[in-house]
């Protein structure tokens, strides 16, 4: 958790994490091994705090002798009565959310009661009431009505908004009211120096129970009452009026005196805060105690599964269940390597460790010690028994019970094939399975073992097995990885490189890759309530095995493992496995959803070393390599210890509120908070230069490991990231109807679903009423001008392109035309040549295929010309990069176009004439100088565009021979644009077209 504030905070973090330390070893903090509570301070500032509350938009607030602290895990906001209008006072001694989730706030001096909403503050008017007096306890019921202890007295108001209803409660005018908590079953309880009261409507009050000074109050989920006495202790008050002292103040061998807050956290558990510190109480003790040396005045569970406890001193702490831990049970000596994880019948957790045999249980641990109570040296996998405790398979002495009073060895297995066992399974009949190394199976019943067989082949235990890996020894192919009682009956059977089998009446039903299989290298095995079995592999993902077909899904589509190495379900539909990178869950409908064809990949959650485990190594081919608890915590055998996830503290969006939008500003100027407004854009502005927007997101888990990353639909199609000051700007918003789209990141990941904010609506000025009047005015002047103007436009426009049109077909009658006139007669020739002299018949055919090469240059030609306007919609750079693929593909030409200097964009027309230049030089040097390379080359200058075009061909002369045609036409077209023309050229270094046009002159001025 991340620590803020001065530098005294220093060294109350350094005393809190010695007192932590101690704490940690006091009698009663290993009780309920299974739940690790993690305290780190929160946060020191200079205010003395007095109360706590978190609203349900996730902030936690705290009430200071400075002013109202607002907390989002990450910074601060202090609200004070000078800074904020409505805030009654500065002194701030009680805090409460009533049933809307307004936050109401006790003040001190006689400023009375305040609340908070919506970013305003509201005081209560009844300050007379509240005379030279502190608000000490508040509460508000549903249907309103307001409850405020003070100093010297009750006061009761028929609701905020009736101040003219509030009085004095007389029967405890005088008294100190120190706390006030709503009964479930209507009225509240209320706790004052005298002792506990009963309120009901209307404010009547009346003594329930002959208490001392009743100092806090609290609610579990069961309607109990807790009740924390001055003088006694705590006490629990059950709905039926049962009354039971839990907690006296001399707890173990230390004097807790002074209880003076009490919270129920989210698992129902009670904690206590007393001068020196803060626990959960559990039984007639506290697990775990934190004692932080402070006195606590004030205890808060918020909705992540935290407890907050706030010092006098302003030390505010946080004690939370870590998500995701790594707990190692192993002995002194031994490796903490967990190689099966069980629970029975009364949900102890049983281990089998290297070592060792481990059973917890809420009153502590139990080790059964190889050499020791355990004969066994190589202690393996596990399976619950009916007859109580578990089944223990051994590598090396076979089948035991163990129970929580001894260690029970079967008769007939320690030697021979049923020594070395590597999986158990007792089925819901009772029936025992055993699988072993070598790859052999046993059915065990009525004390009586029977070997099954079936179609699997053998591994000697005495001999070497050769390995599919040079060098190394390797497992036995014919292992039984994983036993799983089948929903049909019998069980199904995971070999280790060997495919699938069921077994169940004597027969014996096997797969492979011949019935479907993907792969023969088998590892877990899991059948669902639907009868779905779900098989992991070795580096081949899960398979799917569903009314006769087998589906696979691995690391290409998402899943988070290649490799499966156990397989669970949690009581929502989520699939656990562990894998070769640690643990990770995906929903079963997201798997079909995959397997059916509706998506073409599949997203899971993925949980390694950075959230907590301790190594990624989770281990395999052994029952029961990871387990769903009755507890809801998913427990996972790795080289290193037990992993441990409360599966309930991580779905998918656990540990985060909704995004909160604080602020919104256009150009600088704020315009709303919590919600977009409709926004309208000035006169005359097309879009809005600078949009910033303020969030907050509160998570008080991992602060530091929480990002945002947004994406501002439709505009934006990938997402951004927020960075780390909570504030979003965006540049050149055009008009628009939009929604903030906000996705946290843990750790840089995508973490839980999207958050979408409200709509934000950017009006331009021409979407305006006035403007619409405005244009109907004008519509029809304007529609005329238009018209005569669209009409001058398209007759140029046709003029223009039946020029072009005509230029084309007379140079397709001065080419083409005559180029299939020489081909007919060369036929003509031939057909004469193949009669009389065949020898010259090859030389005719080969003039032929030069006219048809030169034929189709001249048709591609034509096909550039007739595609200008295609072109047009282009810019130049796209146009000439079209010109130059299609001309590449008209023959062996390489063709090839550099850019230099920072492109932008060209007249049209410019761009037009450019693109006919480029033509004319390509297929002059295609036509006429058999060039094999033509250099398409354009320069972007200070105001002017420089372009060349050159060819490696024959080249000619330009003072013997005239100009070509086609050369004619480009010193036509740079004229018309105003360019400047320059063409080299001669009999051996080919031809250059060199152009120089200017771009911020209008086209046909020249440079």
């Amino acid at each position: 958790m991340q620590h803020i504030g001065r530098a005294p905070a220093r060294q109350v973090r350094i005393l809190a994490a010695t007192l932590l330390a101690t704490a940690l070893l006091l009698p009663g903090s290993s009780a309920q091994a299974l739940v690790e509570y993690v305290e780190q301070t929160s946060w020191h500032r200079t205010q003395k705090v007095f109360a706590l509350a978190q609203t349900p938009d996730g902030f936690l607030w705290a009430g200071s002798d400075a002013g109202l602290l607002r907390f989002d895990g990450r910074d601060f906001k202090v609200y004070t009565q000078g800074t904020f209008a409505g805030l009654g006072g500065n002194i701030i001694r009680a805090l409460s959310v009533d049933p809307t989730g307004t936050l109401l706030i006790g003040l001190d001096d006689g400023q009375g009661v305040s609340r908070f909403s919506g970013e305003r503050f509201e005081t209560l008017g009844a300050r007379a009431l509240f005379k030279d007096v502190p608000v000490l306890a508040l509460a508000a019921s549903a249907n309103g009505e307001l409850w405020i202890g003070t100093s010297q007295g009750l006061v009761w108001c028929e609701s905020f908004e009736r101040p003219a209803s509030c009085k004095h409660v007389e029967s405890l005018r005088g008294q100190n009211v120190l706390a006030i908590m709503v009964a479930p079953s209507g009225g509240v309880w209320i706790g004052a120096k005298s002792g506990l009261y009963r309120g009901s409507t209307k404010g009547a009050v009346a003594n329930t129970q002959n208490f001392g000074p009743v100092l806090a109050l609290a609610l579990d989920g069961k309607g109990r009452l807790w009740i924390s006495d001055a003088e006694q202790g705590i006490y629990s008050l059950a709905p039926d009026g049962q009354l039971q002292l839990v907690l006296t103040t001399a707890v173990g061998d230390r004097l807790l005196a002074g209880f003076s807050s009490l919270a129920v956290d989210d698992e129902d558990s009670v904690w206590v805060g007393w001068n020196w510190g803060y626990g959960r109480i559990v039984e007639d003790d506290l697990s775990p105690r934190f004692l932080t040396g402070l006195s606590t005045v004030a205890l808060l569970a918020d909705k992540e599964g935290g407890i907050w406890s706030a010092s006098y001193w302003g030390v505010v702490f946080r004690a939370a269940a870590l998500r995701v831990s790594t707990e190692t049970h192993s002995a002194a000596g031994e490796e903490p390597i967990v190689f099966g994880v069980e629970s029975d019948a009364q949900d102890n957790i049983w281990l089998a460790q290297t070592k060792s045999v481990v059973r917890l249980s809420s009153t502590g641990s139990t080790r059964f010690a190889s050499g020791q109570e355990l004969p066994s040296w190589c202690p393996r996998s596990l399976s619950a028994s009916r007859l109580g405790g578990v089944w223990l398979a051994t590598c090396d002495k076979g089948l035991f019970r163990v129970n929580p009073d001894a260690v029970i060895s079967v008769e007939g297995t320690g030697q021979g094939p049923l020594s070395n066992i590597q999986t158990v399974l007792e089925d819901s009949n009772g029936v025992v399975w055993l699988g072993t190394v070598a790859g052999e199976f046993f059915r065990y019943a009525n004390q009586r073992f029977e070997r099954i067989e079936f179609p699997n082949g053998y591994c000697d235990p005495t001999q070497p097995r050769p390995s599919v890996r040079p060098g190394i020894m390797d497992e036995c192919a014919f292992s039984v990885t994983a036993i799983e009682e089948s929903s049909k009956g019998g069980v199904w059977l995971a070999l280790r490189r060997n495919g699938l089998r069921r077994i169940s009446e004597g027969k014996v039903e096997a797969y492979s890759k011949t019935q479907g299989l993907p792969t023969k290298e088998l590892v877990a095995l899991y059948e669902d309530q639907e009868g779905t079995l779900w098989i992991g592999t070795q580096a081949h993902g899960l398979v799917r095995f569903r009314d006769g077909q087998f589906q696979a899904v691995d690391r290409s589509h998402g899943l988070p493992a290649q490799s499966i190495h156990g397989i669970v379900e949690d009581d929502q539909a989520q699939l656990w496995m562990s894998g070769e990178s640690g643990v990770f869950r995906i929903s079963k409908t997201v798997l079909n959803d995959f397997f059916a064809g509706v998506s073409d990949r599949v997203v899971g959650y993925a949980y390694g070393v950075p959230d907590g485990l301790k190594s990624p190594v989770t281990v395999q081919s052994f029952s029961k390599p990871i387990l769903f608890t009755n507890d809801k915590r998913v427990l996972v055998p790795l080289d290193k210890g037990l992993a441990v996830i409360h599966a309930k503290r991580v779905s998918d969006t656990e540990g985060f509120s909704q995004v909160i939008l604080e602020d919104v500003r256009i150009n600088g100027a704020s315009v709303g908070k919590a919600s977009f407004p409709r926004i309208d854009l000035a006169f005359g502005r097309s879009m809005v230069d600078s949009l910033e927007v303020a969030f907050v997101l509160p998570n008080f888990d991992v602060p530091h490991r929480v990002d945002v990353n947004y994406r501002l639909n439709p505009l934006d199609g990938e997402w951004k990231s927020a960075g780390s000051d909570r504030v979003l700007r965006l540049v050149g918003v055009p008009p628009g109807t939009y929604h903030l789209e906000f996705q946290p990141t843990l750790d840089g990941k995508p973490w839980g679903k999207p958050l979408v904010s409200s709509l934000l609506v950017l009006r331009s000025f021409y979407r305006r009423p006035l403007f619409f009047l405005i244009v109907g005015l004008a519509l029809v002047p304007l529609g005329a001008a238009f018209y005569v103007l669209r009409l001058q436009y398209q007759q140029a426009r046709f003029t223009t392109v039946l020029s072009e049109r005509n230029r084309i077909a007379r140079e397709l009658h001065d080419t083409l035309a005559q180029y299939f006139t020489g081909i007919s007669y060369q036929l003509a020739r031939l057909s004469i040549v193949l009669r009389d002299k065949p020898h010259e018949a090859d030389q005719i055919n080969e003039v032929t295929k030069m006219m048809l090469a030169q034929c189709r240059i001249e048709a591609r030609q034509a096909i550039h010309n007739l595609r200008s306007e295609h072109m047009g919609h282009k810019d130049l750079l796209e146009s000439l990069q079209l010109l130059a693929d299609e001309t590449r593909l008209s023959g062996d030409t390489n063709v090839e176009l550099h850019i230099e200097g920072q492109p932008r964009p060209v007249d049209e027309t410019i761009q037009a004439q450019l693109l006919r230049i480029v033509q004319e030089a390509t297929v002059n040097a295609l036509t006429h100088a058999d060039a094999s390379c033509v250099a398409i080359r354009v320069v972007f200058g200070a105001g002017e565009l420089s372009l060349t075009v050159k060819d490696d061909g024959e080249g000619f002369d330009l003072k013997d021979k005239p100009m070509h045609f086609g050369l004619q036409g480009i010193r036509e077209r740079c004229k018309a644009i105003g360019g400047q023309l320059e063409i080299a050229s001669s009999p051996q270094d080919g031809t250059t077209v060199h152009v120089r046009v200017a771009l911020d002159a209008a086209p046909g001025k020249p440079l």
